[in-house]
């Protein structure tokens, strides 16, 4: 708040990351929608696999296996309807389930069925953007000693406590996540090169091996090169 940031902040989770009004996330940063889809996604494939399961249990003949088929069937059911749901929002499902059922009835007269519904929209991972923590404080006016307008537009950042480091060539410097900075870089008459490396923060507490609370950033990954 003292840092006058273009969005208005609404969460910070236990591990660092700030959210901001319309952009809330997962402690792992990924967007809301996107990980209720990537959940669902799962779901489904566990459902898909029991169903097969089943099949083979009713093929077989085993005791019970009518019964399994219809828990089965169930549950690959329920959870093509909450990835629906993730994928497009509830209120969106509605809205087309209503408008599907209306143009089926009018087109099942000639056994024609409409092709904006025959995929799912997928959702598109928001969780990479220009962000809102910037700060509407003017780079200028930061680096300039005795500069007033500090104190007459921006009162609450002179309140804000503030650290001052040198990299040097070679060096690394950690910053944990949603740190404040400014950068200055500059080099020697032969040029430089500075690299950022910026990912999730992970949100284990105390699990070196295994940072994420959960495998949606390695399947999100995965999926990017399946696609």
């Amino acid at each position: 708040e003292k840092m006058y940031t273009k969005g208005k902040l609404v969460k910070i989770h236990p591990n660092g990351r700030i959210n901001y009004e319309g952009e809330v996330t997962t402690a792992y940063g990924a967007d809301l929608q996107s990980d209720a889809a990537a959940k669902a996604s799962k779901a489904k494939e566990i459902a898909e696999q029991n169903l097969t399961q089943a099949e083979q249990a009713v093929a077989e003949g085993r005791p019970g296996a009518e019964e399994e088929l219809e828990r089965a069937e169930e549950m690959l059911e329920e959870a093509m309807d909450a990835l629906l749901d993730a994928e497009i929002g509830e209120e969106e499902v509605d809205d087309i389930e209503d408008d599907m059922d209306s143009n089926v009835d009018e087109q099942e007269q000639d056994g024609e069925i409409p092709d904006e519904f025959s995929s799912t929209p997928r959702v598109v991972d928001k969780t990479v953007k220009n962000p809102d923590n910037f700060s509407k404080v003017p780079v200028d006016v930061l680096k300039v000693d005795g500069d007033t307008r500090l104190e007459k537009e921006f009162p609450e950042i002179l309140k804000a406590k503030a650290a001052y480091c040198e990299v040097n060539t070679g060096d690394i410097l950690y910053l944990p996540a949603s740190w404040f900075h400014e950068v200055t870089s500059f080099g020697g008459g032969n040029g430089h090169l500075a690299l950022n490396y910026w990912f999730h923060p992970p949100d284990a507490v105390d699990n070196f091996e295994n940072p994420y609370t959960t495998d949606f950033w390695p399947n999100d990954f995965k999926d990017r090169f399946e696609e």
